[in-house]
């Protein structure tokens, strides 16, 4: 009998190739509409915000540093694909948000998104698909789990002096 340690091993290593794969392939289709993968996800955290974030606040969702959420929302905004504006509360913060033809190119990008996946697991019959969705969910809701409780046990260790949590620099 093989132990937990033996199959695992080999599922992270498929399932990173297989994620690879599903991103280039994403990637490619995304090349023609001039957007780059990352533009493609902050697109989408702004869409899932209830209302404009702040920089940091996007920077933080997209695990990157301040600095890269910058140069990514610069991008975007060139192109009217978000709006920046001054926070009403903080007149330091910026807010970002999706413009209209923000919003229409991310019914593109969901699309070609979709795609992508679908060229990968529709090899699969409805019932193989419908277990593997939920064996991801299972295991997506432990690892946010794991991941708040580390949060929760780092407590004001890893705080700045406002008390929230200070992302390494450079990360992303």
């Amino acid at each position: 009998m093989s132990s937990p340690e033996s199959t695992s091993a080999p599922i992270g290593d498929l399932f990173m190739r297989l994620a690879k794969r599903i991103r280039v392939r994403a990637g490619r289709e995304l090349a023609p509409l001039g957007l780059t993968p990352a533009q493609a996800y902050a697109m989408k955290v702004l869409a899932h915000a209830e209302e404009p974030l702040r920089m940091a606040d996007l920077a933080a969702r997209l695990e990157i540093v301040p600095r890269s959420a910058t140069t990514v929302v610069d991008d975007l905004a060139a192109r009217d694909l978000v709006r920046r504006s001054t926070s009403e509360l903080d007149r330091r913060a910026t807010l970002v948000e999706l413009t209209e033809q923000g919003r229409a190119e991310l019914r593109r990008i969901r699309a070609i998104r979709q795609g992508a996946g679908a060229a990968v697991f529709d090899r699969l019959g409805e019932a193989d698909r419908a277990e593997l969705l939920r064996l991801l969910r299972l295991v997506d809701l432990e690892l946010a789990d794991r991941e708040a409780s580390d949060r929760e046990a780092l407590g004001s260790e890893g705080a700045g002096r406002d008390g929230r949590s200070c992302p390494r620099r450079g990360v992303g």
